[in-house]
């Protein structure tokens, strides 16, 4: 097999842009974040960002169009050679970003433009119209918050309602629609015009079969005479603070509504996605502000992001997890920029066992004694994201090789993997990681996709290596490196796509992800250990006495790491213990 880890110029020369692109996203992310600018001064820096991430900066300009004001490069002008990507708020376009070349640019048999310098435009206009979004929705809730001597005799409501009816409509008449359902199911009769105007027939309806033909599209509602009369009923059976309060309800519920069209959205990143939970986390707090079925749709989606679309797995999350859990996660996460990918099955595993203790834990204090070491994941499409890196995709045809053919090239394939290197942000995660480590010693773990699954538990097939984590910084990063390409290489070991091969999982596309620990033990001169380890079975199949059921388990104990438990060395003598 080829060695291809140095890369072709052309490689390099993409690769170097790829670097380029993000950067840029990363300093217009820092700016969208920074609640302290105001709209004007985050639009004057994100421009003069923008021209950073193209291929010819130089002769690169960039302007933002919002609210009939412009914000550009200087020199900026039309070109022919132009793209741009719409904003939109609320699902209406309201600006636009332009990327335009001005000056002589060196010819090219390609597109002006690369593929990924459309995507980043793209990206960037999204992200500005998840921030306009989220900072319209954070002014309305502050609304709610002047002190009371400044609310006019507890109708503050009206000027809310006015103020959706001026600056977003379709918030107004989602709200309208909440209130006059509310209305209607607490037996207020005239809220059944109202309902009526909103959604035309639908009584009659009721019960009825669905047509076989095509129906008439509804008409749009006069958001007006809706909002009018809504509240008019409204007025005259709730009091200012119930209609106060319900309006915040549902006001926080349509704020948090960009988690879920994040999630939603065909193609959103992994950044994406943790972008959007970080914000629902800053403005919900401790509390949950999204009704039953929402929160409930979300967190099974949130759950196949990133843990498992196992329907089994997913109807036990259901039970365990919440959408804090997931913030959870992602202060841990290390993963790339575009990833789509989840932490792996072992790592899956972990963190729900971890969480099922957690709440049995409040009926069973015993439970309360377990405790889970400091834990980092890494993404599985990391491991993709190597091999494009190093040009090594060909490693993917590796697994339909004949096993012979399998075991012959192990050992190159090992040379190459443990050569090449891992992408930037990559390596600057893999840092921060040591630094919430500190010193203490570490394990890298392999996750893959298909481990801890049923019938098929991968136990072994794959690496997982201790480090002492000692030395420089440098010295402990790039033993962290090296530990962690060690477990990539181990996806294609022969036992690995033999154990695939005898299960039916070889045309799975199997990814590796991988689950950073730190070692639990004590300090003994200059030796890090536990004092005792063990592996654990729900079924004991090696039963000493007819009085031990199968089902009442197997726990294999030894002195010090746990290693020599699951490797069962046969100069070893573990304690075994049936806790049935």
């Amino acid at each position: 097999m080829k060695d291809r880890s140095t890369g072709s110029p052309e490689s390099w020369y993409l690769l170097n842009e790829r670097a380029k692109e993000l950067n840029c996203l990363y300093q217009v992310d820092e700016y969208l974040r920074d609640e302290r600018l105001s709209l004007n001064e985050m639009f004057e820096k994100i421009v003069q960002v923008i021209p950073s991430g193209w291929q010819y900066p130089d002769v690169c300009h960039a302007r933002i169009v919002y609210d009939n004001c412009s914000y550009q490069t200087e020199g900026f002008c039309s070109s022919s050679l132009f793209e741009s990507a719409p904003i939109t708020l609320n699902d209406k376009v309201v600006g636009q970003v332009e990327v335009v070349y001005i000056g002589e640019i060196p010819q090219t048999t390609e597109d002006y433009f690369l593929e990924n310098e459309s995507k980043l435009i793209r990206t960037i206009a999204d992200r500005i119209s998840q921030t306009l979004l989220h900072r319209q929705l954070k002014y309305l809730i502050s609304m709610w918050n002047v002190p009371d001597q400044q609310k006019m005799h507890n109708t503050e409501w009206r000027v809310i309602v006015d103020l959706l009816y001026r600056t977003d409509p379709d918030m107004l008449l989602h709200i309208c629609t909440k209130m006059i359902n509310f209305l209607y199911w607490t037996g207020i009769k005239e809220a059944e015009a109202a309902l009526e105007e909103i959604s035309p027939g639908w009584k009659e309806k009721v019960g009825l079969a669905e047509a076989n033909y095509p129906t008439a599209k509804p008409p749009i509602p006069d958001i007006g005479k809706i909002c009018e009369k809504t509240f008019a009923i409204a007025q005259n059976n709730l009091s200012d603070t119930e209609i106060s309060l319900k309006l915040r309800k549902w006001i926080q519920e349509q704020k948090a509504h960009y988690l879920v069209k994040t999630v939603d959205r065909i193609g959103a990143s992994l950044g994406e996605i943790i972008d959007a939970i970080l914000r629902y986390q800053n403005m919900a707090g401790s509390s949950s502000v999204l009704d039953y079925s929402t929160e409930r749709w979300l967190l099974v989606a949130l759950t196949r992001r990133f843990l498992s679309d196992n329907l089994d797995f997913i109807e036990v999350a259901r039970r365990y997890l919440t959408i804090d859990h997931f913030c959870q996660i992602v202060d841990n996460l290390i993963y790339p920029t575009t990833s789509m990918g989840k932490i792996g099955g072992k790592s899956t595993g972990l963190y729900m066992a971890h969480k099922i203790l957690e709440k049995e834990s409040i009926e069973q204090p015993i439970l309360q004694s377990i405790k889970i070491p400091k834990t980092w994941y890494i993404t599985t499409d990391t491991h993709t994201e190597f091999l494009h890196y190093n040009n090594l995709e060909d490693l993917k045809e590796h697994k339909y090789k004949d096993l012979s053919e399998v075991r012959m090239n192990y050992p190159g394939i090992i040379r190459m993997v443990k050569n090449g290197k891992l992408p930037p942000d990559i390596v600057k995660s893999l840092a921060m990681c040591l630094d919430d480590f500190g010193n203490s010693p570490i394990i890298v773990r392999s996750s893959s996709l298909l481990e801890d699954q049923m019938g098929a538990a991968f136990s072994g097939k794959y690496k997982s290596l201790f480090l002492a984590n000692q030395g420089t910084k440098q010295q402990r990063l790039e033993a962290l490196q090296d530990a962690i390409l060690e477990v990539y290489a181990s996806l294609y070991s022969p036992d690995s796509i033999k154990y695939r091969s005898e299960r039916g999982l070889l045309d799975f596309h199997e990814e590796m992800g991988i689950m950073i620990q730190e070692v639990v033990g004590t300090r003994i001169g200059p030796y890090f250990l536990p004092v005792f380890a063990g592996v654990g079975f729900s079924n004991n199949e090696f039963r000493w006495s007819p009085r031990i059921k199968r089902e009442d388990g197997l726990v294999r104990m030894v002195m010090g790491l746990g290693t020599r438990a699951v490797d069962r060395l046969s100069d070893d003598f573990p304690v075994l213990i049936a806790p049935g």
